[in-house]
This record gives structure tokens, sequence and C-alpha cells, in this order.
């Protein structure tokens, strides 16, 4: 990204060059270098360590991730039966008492995924670990080698910068994950713990590169294509520092005595040191404490200002716009960065937080759910974990909307299904509920025998009129 250009009387003096008796131009990262010393840096991230170091000091960064990690954290998580399509809720579990063996195990796990951690915890973990690295990764402790709904007993977050895959070099005659992998090997200083393949559930972001055979299983954190922006903030962050921790350079010292004929003369050797002596001697002159704000010598000098006003360097602009960058990227609008960060309130936030939800939030957790549900073989049980946000003030709105829509669909879809226009598995699944394994749910009710139209309507049956009538 292109740096806005300032301009700086003198700062060629300041890096190393001549003082011109133009205005030069000097880039940010000229005046970075200047402040702080040394050149201007850019962070590869190429590693895992990077990656981990990159989110640990990078403001912007940090304040992205965890946003869209405490948006995640506030799901409502609650377990539908797919042969009835019963929700059922916390609420409705607690209250029942229900001895149902599965149905147990799947509300022990989602309200106790791990001795150490609460839901909330877990499901931000998660969702961190995935946006820093790229990769993020369940184990599933079971008391069985088949990791199931039935045998689990927990699941823990493993940490996938000490992660890396047992490739058995298969890609594309390969039938199945096992035939690419073999499993997983995690290792921390000395430590090392070997993981089956169906013990990990393993979600990534796309990665398009392929350098080695490892890149057919890992993902790339989205960092990676954040390299610029993410190194100009720490930049404009660093140059800050400077300005207000050491005051930087305030201004350039020459002398002030003239010749008639050559104009300006230069100081001697002398000169300039006991000036500089004066200056940064041990009282020392600044704006910290202790230090003194006036000079006074008996050297004749002229004094030409350095503005180190932060606006006027660009510095705020900067971790503006490259920050809106970064927050794009990952899906989070960027007035949820600004109130992150000021504590401010702003007049589109709820606009923006339910363009959170609606556009990165919930499909990334009914994703995240789908593929727990999956790994865990909920289905082959006859239950399945699904998400909600609808307690969400600012969803309220389309919860209700959806309601009335709902309301609409059902009343068309039961005069289609009473009249034998259509099925009743097709009814349910146009209301968003999932269709009923029996014989007489799809068939029409012209079709049906008294004995399942009892099922759905109670006492309601095709020759009902006949039969009063005759």
């Amino acid at each position: 990204m292109a740096f806005d250009r300032i301009k700086l009387w003198g700062a060629q003096k300041l890096i190393g060059g001549t003082i011109s008796k133009s205005v030069p131009n000097i880039s940010l990262t000229n005046m970075a270098t200047a402040l702080m010393g040394g050149n201007a840096r850019f962070t590869t991230l190429n590693n895992y360590t990077a990656l981990e170091n990159e989110y640990r000091i990078n403001p912007v960064l940090s304040s992205v991730i965890n946003i869209k990690a405490d948006y995640s954290a506030n799901a409502t998580v609650s377990v539908r039966n797919i042969i009835t399509g019963e929700i059922i809720t916390d609420k409705d579990f607690k209250k029942s008492k229900s001895s149902d063996a599965i149905l147990r195990s799947m509300f022990r796990l989602k309200n106790n995924p791990n001795p150490l951690q609460s839901t909330k915890e877990f499901l931000s973990l998660a969702s961190i670990f995935k946006d820093v690295f790229g990769n993020a990764y369940i184990y599933g402790n079971s008391v069985t080698n088949d990791v199931n709904i039935k045998d689990i007993a927990y699941m823990w977050g493993v940490w996938p910068q000490y992660m890396k895959p047992s490739i058995t070099g298969k890609y594309f005659d390969a039938a199945s994950l096992d035939s690419i992998l073999k499993g997983w090997e995690w290792q921390w200083g000395t430590y090392k713990k070997d993981f089956s393949t169906n013990e990990i559930l393993h979600r990534k972001e796309p990665n398009v590169r392929l350098r080695s055979t490892d890149d057919l299983i890992l993902g790339e954190s989205r960092q990676v294509s954040l390299t610029w922006p993410l190194s100009n903030i720490k930049i404009a962050y660093e140059s800050r520092n400077a300005i207000a921790s050491d005051r930087g350079m305030r201004a350039i010292i020459s002398n002030a005595s003239k010749d008639g004929n050559l104009g300006a003369i230069p100081m001697d050797d002398d000169e300039k040191k006991e000036v500089q002596e004066d200056l940064t001697g041990p009282e020392g002159y600044g704006f910290m404490k202790g230090q003194k704000q006036f000079m006074v010598t008996r050297q004749n000098i002229a004094v030409h200002n350095i503005d180190q006003d932060v606006r006027k360097l660009g510095l705020l602009n900067e971790i503006a716009s490259d920050g809106m960058i970064v927050a794009e990227r990952y899906g989070v609008p960027e007035v949820l960065v600004k109130l992150y960060m000021k504590g401010a309130t702003f007049e589109n936030q709820e606009s923006s937080e339910r363009r959170m939800y609606q556009n990165t939030t919930i499909p990334e957790e009914n994703d995240r759910w789908e593929d727990i549900n999956n790994w865990l073989k909920c289905r082959d049980f006859n239950y399945e974990y699904i998400v909600s946000f609808d307690h969400i003030p600012v969803l309220q709105e389309n919860v209700k909307d959806r309601s009335e829509i709902n309301k609409n669909i059902n009343t068309v879809q039961k005069e289609l299904f009473f009249s034998g226009a259509t099925t009743y598995n097709y009814w349910l699944q146009a209301l968003g509920v999932a269709a009923i394994d029996k014989p007489w749910a799809k068939i029409r009710i012209t079709e049906m025998s008294d004995e399942d139209i009892f099922k759905i309507k109670g006492n309601y049956t095709l020759n009902s009129n006949t039969d009063e009538n005759g």
C-alpha cells in the first residue's frame, strides 16, 4: 500500500543525506526510519511462530479476530430429532429429565465440552485458532476406537502450531481421507502425542499453494494475504510510540550567522558539540518529567522545527485504512472494529452487527456444527446439533419477519397438502424442518389410509363428510 507523502524541511539530513534549500518529499516509511532508526520492517508471515506473534502484538488484527470469536460464542446450540423434527432446547431437556442416552450425551458434550472450558471458551478458542493459523483441530476423547456421539467423553482444542499431518503420498487416486492421511502428530517440546484420523476434526481455510505434500491437507491463514497492511499498521504504531515516549527529533539547529558574500556560515565542530551537549546533557531538554523546556545558549543559532503531529504525519489514517482491509478480509464490518477499540457507539452500529451475524457469524457457525454432526455421526443416532442466534437483540426484527413468512408458508402448504397436491414431507421441508422417514409422509393424502391421516389430523378422514351424510 502506498504511503501518504509528507513534506519535511531538512529531512534528508536526518537519514544520512545533505540539507537542501528545497523542501524534499519524504515517505512515512522514511519518517519512521528517521524517528526510530534502522530500516522499515515488513513482517514475513510464512510460519506458525510468525502468525502467532502477529496476532499477539498487532492490536488491529487481534481485535478483528477476537470480535469474530466473541460473536461466534454467542451461539445458542440446541438438538433436533431428525425423525420428528422436534427441536429440544436446554430448558426442554432439563424439564423432560430424559433417559435417552444419546440425547443426554449430546447435551452433556455441548454444555461441558471438557473439564477446563465452558462452551463459550471452547467456541472462542476454536474460532481464534482457525483465524490465526488457517487450521483448527478438535480432539475427540472417546472410550472406544470409534469417535461418535454415543461414546465420546470430551472435546479438546488442539494448538495448531504444534500439529503435523502424516501423509500417505496419495491424492488423485485416494478413495477416502484415510487413503491420504495416516494420522496426526502433535509435539510440544519433548512431549509427543499421535492421533488417529478419526480422533481429530480438522477445519481449515482454503490453500492455493502446494509447496509440499502437507499442503494437500493444511489450510493457509488469511494473515498471509495481509502481510503489507499488517506491517504498515505496526510501523504506524511504532512511530506513534517513538513520538510519545522519546519525542523523537524535534528540530534541526543551524548557525544563524551570515557572511555578507557567502550567506549562512555553518557551525564548526566545537560549536556543534557545545550545543548538542547543552541540549542532551544530564539535565536534558524535552517534554518529559524532569526535563527542561527552554534552552539558553551563547551560540548564535537558528532552529527549524519538525512537525510531529501524528495527524499530519498520517499515522492515524494509515492505521484506519489498513485496519479496514484487515477487517474486510475476515468478514468483520469496520464499524465494529472501531467500536471494539474505542468503546464508542456509532449510528450504524446495529446494522453493522446485523451484517456481521448474517454474513459471517451465522454461516460459519452453521458450517462448524455441521462438521461436528458429521464427525460424531450424530444423525446415525437420529439427532443433530442446530445453531440459533434468534436471541440476539439486533436480530429480533429478522426473527419476527421470518416468523411471519413461515406462517404464510405454513398456510399455503397446509392447503396444498389437504387438497392432495403435495406430501407431508414437502410441507415440512418448506418450513425448514427435516423430513420424516415414514412411508405415509412421502405420499399424498389421497393415497393415505384413514389410520395415516389420523396421525396427522386426529379424527379427520377423507370419508368423514360421506359418513355424516349417509
